[in-house]
C-alpha cells in the first residue's frame, strides 16, 4: 500500500509532525512492515531462481531449447535447495521502522562485518538467534522453502516464457528481471524498478496451476 501525506506546514509545524506520527502508526497497523518483509523474501528467491536458470541456458539457443532447459531447471527446484537456503539463513536490521534484510549466511556475514572481534560470544548469540542486530532465523528457512515452492508452482510457465524470449545477458543483471517479474508484476509485493532504472522486460504472468 502506497501512502502519501502532503503537509503544508507554514505555522503549523506541530500539526504536521502529528500527522506524520499518525501515519507511522497507521502504516504499522495496516501491515506495511509485513509487506516489506514479504518483498524481501520474494526478492531473495527470485534472485536465486535467476542464478540457477541463467546458468542452464545459452544465448544462441532457440527459444524452444531455452524453454526445455529452463523447464528442467525449474523442475529440479535447485533455487529451493539447501545450496541457497541453508541452515544459517538469517536476518539483519536494515534501516529504521523495523526493516530487515535476508542474509544467506548470517554467521559468515557477521564475522566478515567484524561481529565477535571484541566479544567472541557474540557469534554464538548470532547463531542462536538472540542477537539484536543480526541473527540466524530457523523458522525463516522453512518459510522461504515453502514460498520458493509456491512461486515455482504458480509462475513456472511465466518464467519459462520470459527466458525463451530474453537473452541470458539481459536476465543475469543481478536478478532484477526475475525480481521484477515475480515480485512486482506477479506477486505485487515489491515496487517495480525499486533498485534499478531498467530491469529489462517484465513478464506476462499466467499461473501454472
Amino acid at each position: 500500500m502506497l501512502v502519501r501525506i502532503a503537509c503544508v506546514c507554514l505555522d503549523m509545524v506541530g500539526l504536521c509532525l502529528l500527522s506524520l506520527s499518525l501515519f507511522a502508526s497507521v502504516a504499522e497497523s495496516d501491515g506495511v512492515g509485513s509487506l516489506a518483509r514479504r518483498c524481501e523474501e520474494c526478492r531473495f528467491i527470485a534472485e536465486n531462481i535467476g542464478v540457477t536458470v541463467t546458468k542452464s541456458v545459452q544465448t544462441l539457443w532457440s527459444p524452444e531449447k531455452k524453454r526445455s532447459r529452463t523447464r528442467k531447471s525449474l523442475e529440479s527446484r535447485k533455487a529451493c535447495s539447501d545450496t541457497f537456503i541453508g541452515a544459517n539463513l538469517g536476518l539483519r536490521k536494515a534501516g529504521a521502522h523495523g526493516a530487515v534484510e535476508i542474509v544467506e549466511d548470517a554467521v559468515t556475514f557477521a564475522r566478515g562485518a567484524g561481529f565477535g572481534f571484541r566479544r567472541p560470544e557474540e557469534v554464538d548469540e548470532i547463531a542462536g538467534g538472540s542477537h539484536s542486530e543480526i541473527w540466524v532465523d530457523r523458522n525463516l528457512q522453512t518459510a522461504i522453502k515453502e514460498y520458493c515452492e509456491e512461486l515455482h508452482v504458480k509462475y513456472g510457465k511465466a518464467i519459462i516464457e520470459l527466458v525463451a524470449k530474453t537473452t541470458p545477458a539481459d536476465l543475469s543483471v543481478d536478478g532484477f528481471v526475475f525480481t521484477n517479474c515475480l515480485c512486482a508484476t506477479a506477486e505485487q509485493v515489491c515496487d517495480e524498478n525499486l533498485d534499478a532504472d531498467d530491469w529489462g522486460p517484465s513478464c506476462h504472468v499466467p499461473r501454472s496451476e
